[in-house]
């Protein structure tokens, strides 16, 4: 997809996220990385040494954002929430529905992953690293990122979120 933007737009595709997406969200210091560099207050998941996961990944994972930064775009593509759109609510369904193939809801659309109970989102791994982001039906939409080898699977990461909002608010 990065090739492609790149090739339609005739720019960078780091430059055309930040001036289409990023900017117009108010999103600052979220930025395409390699794996071993670490910015201010960043934390190093200790990926093996001679590993190279974020060069490889490019527009499909290489960006370092904060929980918040993702809850931020994944509202600016959702049109139940309010605020500035970043793509037309036919785009965002086909993001979520694979309307090519009929399926809906559930399994993995055009980039977003449909999960039980009308509850959508995205998950990423590399080694050391989780990290995932949820829109509930309830409206909530969370995002947490994990630096360590656990929890190494989503659903365990979901609990525990789960867990944590029930506890904080019933």
């Amino acid at each position: 997809l990065g090739i492609l933007i790149e090739a339609v737009t005739g720019q960078g595709y780091e430059r055309v996220v930040e001036d289409r997406l990023l900017e117009p969200l108010g999103i600052e210091g979220m930025r395409f990385t390699s794996t071993y560099e670490l910015g201010p207050d960043e934390v190093s998941h200790y990926p093996t040494p001679n590993r190279n996961f974020m060069e490889v990944l490019g527009a499909a994972g290489a960006w370092n954002a904060t929980p918040t930064d993702l809850v931020t775009i994944m509202n600016a593509i959702d049109h139940e929430t309010p605020g500035w759109k970043a793509i037309s609510e036919e785009t965002a369904r086909s993001m979520r529905f694979r309307i090519d193939t009929g399926q809906q809801p559930g399994g993995y659309g055009l980039g977003i992953i449909n999960y039980e109970n009308d509850t959508f989102g995205h998950t990423g791994t590399i080694q050391n690293t989780h990290a995932m982001l949820l829109h509930q039906p309830d409206g909530i939409t969370w995002a947490v990122t994990v630096a360590g080898g656990t929890p190494s699977e989503s659903g365990a990461l979901r609990s525990i979120v789960r867990s944590a909002l029930a506890e904080a608010f019933g």
